[in-house]
């Protein structure tokens, strides 16, 4: 299928603007123009900056895990407390109901 002669459609990009790349000479100008980058320095400034939210986050986080485990023992703990005290008073009834009437 031959389209020589034919516009392109619409939809095609074309290029509009010559653009100029920088020369290899004008790249290594600017990377020796930076400083050097001190790898101790960086994980100190990142550990300073990490220190200062991590705690209150990792606080915060363990607060909500606890209060969701509490929620869901809270019913649990008080159909255990009335277990034990439906048992508790059964046996006192029992016991009381055994002995000889005086």
């Amino acid at each position: 299928m031959s389209t020589s002669g034919k516009t392109p459609p619409r939809f095609i990009p074309t290029l509009t603007e010559v653009v100029q790349l920088p020369t290899t000479t004008a790249v290594y100008n600017q990377a020796a123009a930076a400083p050097a980058l001190d790898s101790e320095a960086i994980i100190s400034s990142v550990m300073q900056r990490i220190e200062e939210t991590l705690d209150s986050r990792l606080q915060s986080a363990a607060q909500n895990i606890v209060h969701h485990h509490l929620d869901s023992l809270v019913p649990l703990i008080e159909q255990e407390i009335q277990r034990v005290v439906r048992e508790v008073v059964n046996d006192a009834v029992a016991a009381e109901l055994s002995l000889p009437s005086t």
